[in-house]
């Protein structure tokens, strides 16, 4: 599993929205699980970003 954390400062740009997607496609297609968190979620409340993240690794165990 994999835990991406991004934000829209990243994103606004059009390049960089195509190469996240691309770039998650192939993890995916690699076997990966992307887990995405946005920054703000993460920043306002990390404890249910953890709770998250720890949810999606016992279902993915």
């Amino acid at each position: 599993m994999l835990v991406e954390v991004d934000g829209w400062a990243y994103h606004r740009e059009l390049p960089a929205f195509r190469r996240d997607h691309a770039r998650q496609n192939a993890l995916v297609l690699a076997g990966w699980t992307v887990l995405r968190v946005d920054w703000h979620a993460l920043d306002a409340d990390p404890a249910a970003v953890l709770a998250t993240i720890t949810a999606a690794t016992a279902t993915a165990a």
